[in-house]
């Protein structure tokens, strides 16, 4: 079982402009002390946030604000999962998000991440 405390979720952007995620990294961002970080592209601005921990408990439901998607799995092979705006990493389809984006489709693994007919990540 994890407890959790109250949670701030911090964020930020930087004035360095992007083209894809990789080109961004949280050790640019004063996050202060949080666990997950996480940084990405969106609009061709790099931006960080403290990811804040999520727990679905209506797979119609999603527990996460700004773009974000909860990656706790259908398998519930996770102990902290958080809000996340990147591509979600899968070796089979039970590992992707028990949230469900649409009530119509199911998620399939494709080539390691996670998909969902009709539903984009934020980032790359």
């Amino acid at each position: 079982m994890i407890a959790l405390a109250a949670v701030v979720v911090a964020g930020c952007e930087s004035a360095e402009p992007c083209s894809t995620s990789s080109d961004c990294s949280v050790d640019d961002h004063d996050l202060g002390r949080c666990f997950p970080k996480e940084a990405w592209c969106e609009a061709r601005v790099c931006r960080a946030v403290c990811a804040e921990p999520c727990s679905v408990t209506d797979s119609s439901v999603s527990p996460c604000t700004g773009g974000g998607i909860c990656n706790q799995p259908v398998s519930g092979q996770l102990e902290a999962p958080f809000c996340t705006r990147r591509p979600i990493r899968c070796a089979t389809a039970d590992d992707c998000p028990l949230f469900k984006p649409s009530p119509s489709g199911d998620w399939s693994c494709d080539a390691g991440v996670c998909r969902f007919p009709d539903f984009d990540y934020v980032a790359d």
